[in-house]
């Protein structure tokens, strides 16, 4: 120990600094591989799935943070990207400790062009309301469309004889539109919270359905003129 307590005298200033950090680098390298090698980014996380996926590389849209009144969806951040024939979807969980809703990789079709889906989701269940509660959550549903001269969107759908919806909303980054769908207290206490938890449960990661309920949608050039009405559906991922 003396010996090398010399030695370690015996090598100048600069050059201990050196093998200092040296090693302090190799130390933190070996305990990033003893983690498994976790990615370093977001956007790497992602590219990592993709591969395992077989698919991509796809052009990322954009790392949205889920704003604090949209429905619970078990997650907290979410990557959009489009890899020509469909929309990848990818989730990050941003709480202690680990969660099935981390880095969840959700790939979805689109028709013509065209995809009109929810926010993917750990869950259909609706939080319930108490009956003194006047707080709204939004339920966020995704256009997306190759028509880049589409500058703003409608959407209507009827969920049933008791509830129908018209929203607008311009594109979202020149990438996408983003519509909010109001989940009033009168809707949880109502017989279609559960068509409309069958709606949700069309992107939802581990439940069910075959549901499918169709909406018509309007595009608008940035001057107001209508390029384009369609009949589109929210489908299930089980969906053919």
């Amino acid at each position: 120990m003396k010996k090398l307590k010399l030695f370690l005298n015996r090598i100048p200033r600069p050059a201990r600094v050196l093998l200092d950090l040296i090693l302090t680098a190799l130390l933190l390298f070996f305990c990033y591989l003893a983690a498994g090698a976790p990615p370093l980014s977001e956007e790497s996380a992602f590219r990592r799935a993709e591969k395992a996926n077989l698919v991509g590389p796809a052009s990322v849209l954009d790392i949205v943070t889920l704003p604090s009144d949209w429905v619970p969806a078990g997650y907290q951040k979410l990557l959009v990207a489009d890899a020509g024939d469909e929309i990848l979807f990818y989730t990050y969980y941003l709480g202690t400790g680990t969660s099935s809703t981390d880095g969840v990789f959700v790939r979805r079709e689109k028709t013509d062009g065209f995809l009109l889906t929810v926010l993917p989701m750990e869950t259909t269940a609706l939080l319930p309301y108490r009956p003194s509660s006047t707080y709204v959550r939004m339920l966020p549903v995704f256009l997306f469309t190759d028509r880049v001269s589409a500058a703003r969107a409608e959407l209507h759908f009827t969920l049933s004889e008791r509830y129908e919806v018209t929203l607008s909303a311009d594109r979202r980054d020149a990438a996408w539109f983003t519509f909010e769908v109001p989940l009033t207290k009168e809707l949880w206490f109502s017989i279609d919270k559960d068509r409309m938890a069958d709606l949700i449960a069309t992107n939802a990661f581990y439940t069910k359905t075959r549901g499918e309920y169709p909406a018509q949608i309007r595009l608008y050039n940035a001057e107001g003129v209508l390029l384009e009405e369609r009949e589109l559906s929210f489908r299930s991922r089980l969906s053919p």
